[in-house]
Parts: C-alpha cells; sequence; structure tokens
C-alpha cells in the first residue's frame, strides 16, 4: 500500500512535468501555528517582491486565485496541479502546510523542499483513523526533516521535541524562540489600536535587532512570526522588511 501512494505521488507530479522543481516549496509541520505562519510568511515574501502561493487549512491562495480545500495538505494529485497553476501564474515559492496525515499517507512523496519547519508538538490527532499513539504521530512528522531533503530547516528553540525532529535533519538549520534562538523576541507589549488588539516585541535576528508590531494578540502570535521571519531570511529578506510586511 505505502509503494503505491509512493507511486501515485510520483505519478501526479510527472503528469504535470514535475512542478514543485520550478518552485521553491516550504514545508511547515506542527501540531499548531502552521496555517498563521504560512501565511504570515506567504505574505512577507509576497510584499518583497517574492510571488508566494499558500496551500493548507485556510485553503489554496495564489496571484489573486483562491480555491477551497478538504484536506490541510492535499492529496499528492490536486498538490501537483495546484503546483503547476501557480507556475503557469508566474508564482515563484509556496508556503505548504504539511501535516502528519500528509506524510504519513505520502502525499507529500518525492517534493524538493527549499525549507522545512518545526513549529511544535503536543498530543493531537491520536486515534480513530489517524494515528494509532502520539509516537506514530511524532514520528510522522519527523519524516518531513529525516526523509526529505531540504537546503535549510527551521526549527523552534523552545519546543522540547524539537532535539528529536532535528535529530537526522541534514539541512542547514536556524532556530527561533521567545527569548531565545536565532530569531528571538523579547519585550513582548499587547496593545489597542482602533478597536484592533496587537502585540509588539523586539526582534533579534542574528545580530540585527528592530521593533516588529504584529496586528494579532498573544505571546504565541509572536512565536508565529518569528518562524515567518525566520524562513523569510532564507530568502534574502531581511528583518526589518520582514517587519514592515508583517505590519500589515
Amino acid at each position: 500500500v505505502e509503494n503505491s501512494r509512493r507511486a501515485l505521488a510520483v505519478i501526479s507530479a510527472a503528469f504535470y512535468d514535475f512542478p514543485a522543481s520550478k518552485l521553491k516549496v516550504i514545508g511547515i509541520t506542527g501540531t499548531k501555528g502552521k496555517t498563521t505562519t504560512a501565511l504570515m510568511l506567504s505574505s512577507v515574501l509576497s510584499q518583497n517582491g517574492i510571488s508566494c502561493g499558500y496551500i493548507g487549512s485556510n485553503g489554496i491562495e495564489f496571484a489573486g486565485n483562491r480555491f477551497e480545500t478538504r484536506n490541510t495538505t492535499p492529496e499528492s494529485l490536486d498538490l501537483h496541479y495546484y503546483f503547476d497553476q501557480m507556475v503557469k501564474a508566474g508564482v515563484k515559492a509556496v508556503a505548504l502546510e504539511v501535516s502528519s496525515q500528509a506524510l504519513y499517507l505520502d502525499r507529500t512523496y518525492g517534493i524538493p523542499f527549499f525549507v522545512t519547519a518545526f513549529t511544535n508538538l503536543a498530543p493531537d490527532h491520536i486515534g480513530g483513523a489517524e494515528h494509532p499513539t502520539f509516537e506514530h504521530y511524532r514520528d510522522c512528522k519527523k519524516k518531513l526533516f529525516s526523509d526529505y531533503t531540504s537546503e535549510f530547516a527551521v526549527f523552534s528553540a523552545t519546543d522540547e521535541a524539537s532535539e528529536y525532529m532535528s535529530s537526522d535533519c541534514r539541512a542547514l538549520i536556524s532556530t527561533f524562540g521567545l527569548e531565545k534562538g536565532d530569531f528571538s523576541a523579547s519585550e513582548i507589549t499587547p496593545f489597542f489600536d482602533g478597536g484592533a488588539l496587537g502585540i509588539e516585541f523586539e526582534c533579534r535576528a542574528l545580530t540585527k535587532k528592530c521593533t516588529v508590531s504584529l496586528p494579532m494578540p498573544g505571546r504565541f502570535s509572536a512565536e508565529n512570526a518569528l518562524c515567518a521571519i525566520a524562513i523569510a531570511h532564507r530568502f534574502g529578506v531581511g528583518v526589518d522588511a520582514a517587519a514592515e510586511a508583517l505590519a500589515h
């Protein structure tokens, strides 16, 4: 069965002339934060001259188009179809939410990722038709970093599972987190502006610092923003430019 699923993924890619090889694919996995991080990243890259699509729980978005999805990560044939449509529309990158089920069922098999990212891990999606145990759920997520190739990988500096997730990763690694990591946040302060809740924080990106004003509340939002900033950095987008985009 596993070989059949993988064969279907390869045939799907070949049918559309391997469109993922013509995009810089960013694979984001984790229990929480995938959707917000991917949408933030897509916006940051697009606002900085790198047309970026999005595929995940919130649907499929690229070049002014929007489509609904049944799964967080579509089946392989649908996935490569939309990759192909993005390439034809001139899109250069895609932020893809990679679910544990997608990795378990080989929907993303054979995709050459440019960046992979891990947000966090908590017990979820266990039982029924999903994962039999927490360990199975965890190990399916780890496949994104151990079984797939990517040039770069981004991991949470504060989640205990990051050490396990990154143990077999061969990509160039950077980290993010509140108070610690290559990309970190401090002095997180909530604000209320014109009816909108948000947070402001000091971001340290490697050796550079800047203030990020984010129009959404919660410390977890700062973590999601840091992950997006860290990934955008691998595309040559500086922290000041990323902060300007996140403000919108």
